[in-house]
């Protein structure tokens, strides 16, 4: 299956079709994620993640850049990050989810200090299990808006595929200025609506907003309110770059496994029925986001920020 087939409005309309005789698409869709909500989406939906994405942890999608899916990719965005790490660093990242990434980074900078924050106590709890012999490297479990570190702290904060949950972009970039010193990165792998989707179809719009509430997000922020926001903060935006192909061979991975489950209409409708519906649900985030992808109304970027003045 190559990416084409993913840029037909048709093939959409085909798979909202297959999506509405198992779920109720429009429960689905006035769904509303607070913190404790996107804690009980991660509590149920660990088993999917191990089972069908990474049972090494990774709960991001791979970065492929040769257009092949492999396992390797889910350690690209940390490897990338790496490379701005300085010695005797002091670096935060923004949802550890299970400690895939600050536990990489820990063991390959044995000089600098990392930190990890999360909301989620089942991921936190799998993270400080993996580093009982890791001694510069430290689990919270704190919210984007209020990290309770101190000011101009850290020389680099990075985020992967966290953010998007977020309810409130001025705030969170201001916390992010607040413990950032000066002339530090804040470092960003995420997807983000982009223009597109403003003048698409019902069935596109449709199937981006139940692509984003399948994962527990209310609304990926759009690309250009987060740049904007962010330059209006005291961050200079060095890097804004669409990778989003790079993910596409992972993608295309979870919409086979996705779509295979359900094949059986009425098997799907019986494990929707007694499992945790966050588990099932993910499939309707692994069907739609290729599309989405393709169609361009969501794009998956690596923007990178320095701050080069106090938050107003």
């Amino acid at each position: 299956m190559d990416n084409s087939h993913f840029e037909n409005e048709e093939t959409v309309k085909e798979d909202l079709e297959e999506i509405k005789k198992v779920f109720n698409t429009d429960s689905i869709l006035r769904e509303n994620f607070t913190n404790s909500r996107v804690q009980k989406y991660y509590k149920y939906s660990s088993f999917a993640y191990s089972r069908y994405h990474s049972k090494e942890g990774s709960v991001h999608i791979a970065l492929n850049y040769d257009g092949t899916y492999s396992p390797e990719g889910h350690y690209r965005q940390a490897d990338e990050i790496n490379d701005l790490i300085k010695e005797n660093s002091k670096v935060l990242e923004l949802g550890c989810g299970k400690g895939f990434n600050t536990s990489r980074l820990a063991n390959k900078n044995k000089t600098s200090q990392f930190y990890g924050i999360d909301i989620s106590d089942a991921q936190l709890n799998y993270a400080r299990k993996t580093i009982k012999n890791t001694t510069n490297l430290s689990y919270f479990k704190r919210d984007f808006q209020n990290t309770e570190f101190d000011n101009d702290m850290f020389d680099i904060v990075f985020a992967i595929e966290s953010v998007c949950y977020s309810e409130d972009l001025d705030g969170l970039i201001k916390e992010v200025n607040r413990i950032i010193k000066k002339g530090g990165k804040f470092i960003i792998y995420d997807a983000f609506r982009t223009p597109n989707l403003e003048n698409r179809s019902n069935t596109i719009k449709e199937s981006v907003s139940l692509c984003e509430k399948a994962m527990a997000v209310n609304s990926f922020f759009p690309v250009l309110d987060w740049i904007k926001t962010s330059e209006s903060n005291g961050f200079e935006v060095t890097q804004n770059e669409d990778i989003s192909l790079a993910v596409m061979p992972n993608l295309k991975k979870l919409y086979t496994s996705c779509k295979n489950f359900i094949k059986n209409k009425f098997k799907a409708r019986i494990i929707y029925k007694i499992a945790p519906s966050d588990i099932i649900k993910t499939s309707i985030s692994g069907i739609f986001m290729p599309h989405t992808i393709m169609q361009k109304t969501v794009s998956y970027n690596r923007i990178i920020m320095t701050k080069v003045a106090e938050s107003k």
